[in-house]
């Protein structure tokens, strides 16, 4: 069986790290593979992932609407021969009509996030006529972008595959990464992880963190990642009188480093599907506070596995933070708890497993 992973690229992005994930632990048992990207990789990927990307090829997409997408996908599809496509993100206008000349190729489409908020205009056009006239299977990477697809596009046979992940070995003792980034080694570390972009909310972080006095708590908080408010994020640090204890370290191609560096990760996105970053602390064993949207409890239990507050809360979110910077008891009973329950139903492995027999099924 021949499998095609299709995504716009493979920048290290949550989608197209299971994209990635997903050729890596297919080729090592013999299937032939293939990832396509309509851009070639714009960031690094992270070390991890980079053997997967031997398996790659991209298309020079433009800018904007590229009809020769049509063509370069047909021509693809023609010489690799699939018997699935599996598609990520917004791929869909381009590939469908590519399918209804090959009635013979399976296709499944994963949806990461939220339908709603997810696609609209002609990308969600786009999705509609792939799901319908094309006959694409859907998966939701949660049960509730599972119902937001039932919501969108009244599909109402979409399965849940949850997302899996495979935390690298870590290339950096602890003690030699905070070293080499500024943080005092002493200091309790809370960590967020992902773009620095509005649906991520990291200024509610930010400020939550400020409120929570962390001079008297000898505590610190580093951002991984980049995006627009990077620079707002600078000046909030320094209005709010934190600016020694944040620290803003851009895009890292691996965080398996931070993660083991940190002492509690913070997730605050007001949008989210199966997030990996709080999948990766999990597997860590790092307890993790998370804003209780989209399908983020359906991996947290309260209290147990991490902690959840209702999105935009800043103050629930401040007192979790303050709580846990106060309690090491139940940082480690936590942290034990989330790596317990995320090996047993998290791993790449199992997420592969699941992917294949679904592929099986759309190849007969």
């Amino acid at each position: 069986m021949r499998i095609m992973q299709l995504v716009p690229e493979f920048d290290g992005g949550g989608a197209e790290r299971v994209a990635l994930s997903l050729l890596g632990a297919l080729a090592t048992t013999g299937t032939p593979v293939l990832g396509v990207g309509f851009y070639a990789p714009r960031r690094p990927v992270p070390p991890s992932l980079e053997h997967a990307l031997q398996f790659c090829k991209f298309l020079g997409k433009h800018p904007g609407p590229d009809l020769r997408m049509y063509i370069r996908l047909r021509e693809v599809v023609r010489t690799f021969q699939p018997d699935v496509i599996h598609c990520h993100l917004h791929v869909m206008k381009y590939i469908w009509p590519v399918l209804l000349n090959r009635r013979t190729v399976g296709c499944v489409y994963t949806a990461h996030s939220i339908a709603s908020h997810d696609a609209q205009g002609l990308t969600w056009l786009g999705n509609l006529l792939a799901f319908r006239v094309a006959r694409v299977a859907v998966v939701g990477v949660a049960k509730a972008v599972a119902e937001s697809i039932n919501q969108s596009y009244h599909i109402t046979n979409c399965r849940v595959i949850a997302n899996g992940v495979d935390v690298a070995e870590s290339t950096l003792s602890p003690g030699q990464w905070r070293e080499r980034h500024g943080i005092s080694p002493g200091a309790l570390m809370f960590l967020c992880v992902g773009s620095l972009g509005p649906p991520k909310c990291p200024g509610r972080v930010l400020q939550a963190f400020a409120e929570m006095h962390p001079t008297e708590l000898n505590a610190e908080l580093v951002f991984v990642g980049d995006g627009p408010l990077r620079p707002t994020l600078a000046r909030m640090a320094v209005e709010l009188g934190v600016a020694r204890q944040v620290h803003l370290l851009g895009f890292q191609p691996d965080a398996a480093d931070a993660l083991r560096a940190s002492n509690v990760l913070v997730h605050c996105s007001d949008l989210e599907g199966d997030p990996m970053a709080i999948k990766e602390a999990m597997c860590t064993g790092l307890p993790v506070i998370a804003a209780s949207v989209g399908g983020v409890p359906e991996v947290i239990s309260h209290g147990i596995t991490g902690y959840l507050y209702p999105a935009g809360d800043h103050q629930q979110l401040t007192a979790l933070m303050r709580h846990l910077a106060t309690n090491e008891g139940d940082r480690h009973r936590t942290g034990a708890a989330a790596r317990t329950h995320a090996l047993s139903g998290f791993t790449l492995n199992h997420m592969a497993a699941e992917y294949m027999r679904l592929y099986q099924e759309l190849a007969s």
